[in-house]
């Protein structure tokens, strides 16, 4: 029996959270390595400063630029996830492609396999563009297809390196399109199909969420194989919709 449309923005929800929940062991640990290293390094700087003027100035200036670092560094890890919220609004908001991508892109690194095991290559043409759009919608879409890749990799490749590619355009006045490219072949023969999956314990519902929030804002995506590779595609024209 097919799930009422009434319950599909309720799913879209659902996993977005879901998606949150599985990057927050990774958003604290990233988190706590700049915390570390900061802690360490006030140390040592510490440490010099007590040991009095014998100390050469040079050295004092070394450690203030590596504790410096690590604020940058820690400051840009917490703007990033602080983000989310702009990037998972459900009302219009104006997104710049380039800037998107690049959030997308270090979100994920909350993720341990993304970050330590996935060679990620993007390439994003037009990077002044801006789409007026539910950020939501764009996000649920674009990390279902990241996380269909990530899920099978972790699950076929547990300790090697795998990649990925992400591909930004505008294709004129037709709208933008995105491309997610990944070294697996499609293994489940009705991906759109509800409940299913070829993955042990999943629910089966991603695919048919994106494909309900697509129908909903007059987008179009696409799932297939190319050689040994799956393709997601995604299609959004330049035009203002609403899905709930």
């Amino acid at each position: 029996m097919r799930m009422s449309q009434d319950k599909y923005p309720a799913l879209a929800e659902k996993y977005m959270l879901a998606g949150v929940g599985e990057m927050f062991s990774g958003m604290l640990h990233n988190l706590n390595n700049h915390v570390q290293i900061l802690e360490m390094q006030h140390s040592m700087l510490k440490s010099r400063l007590e040991s009095g003027p014998q100390t050469p100035i040079q050295e004092y200036a070394q450690k203030i630029e590596h504790f410096s670092r690590e604020i940058t560094g820690l400051a840009e890890n917490v703007h990033t996830n602080a983000e989310h919220v702009y990037y998972t609004r459900k009302d219009q908001a104006q997104v710049n492609m380039g800037q998107y991508v690049d959030w997308l892109m270090n979100f994920w690194r909350n993720n341990p396999y993304f970050k330590h095991r996935v060679n990620c290559t993007v390439q994003v043409q037009s990077r002044d563009i801006n789409l007026e759009l539910p950020p939501f919608c764009l996000t649920l879409c674009l990390e279902q297809g990241i996380r269909n890749a990530v899920e099978d990799y972790t699950l076929l490749y547990p300790d090697q390196e795998r990649s990925l590619a992400l591909h930004a355009e505008s294709s004129g006045d037709k709208g933008a399109f995105f491309r997610i490219v990944s070294q697996s072949e499609l293994r489940e023969p009705e991906p759109w199909k509800e409940g299913s999956s070829s993955k042990p314990d999943h629910l089966g519902m991603g695919l048919p969420v994106v494909e309900y929030i697509c129908n909903c804002m007059g987008w179009e995506v696409e799932l297939r194989n190319k050689q040994d590779e799956t393709w997601f595609e995604l299609k959004i024209p330049f035009k203002k919709s609403s899905w709930n």
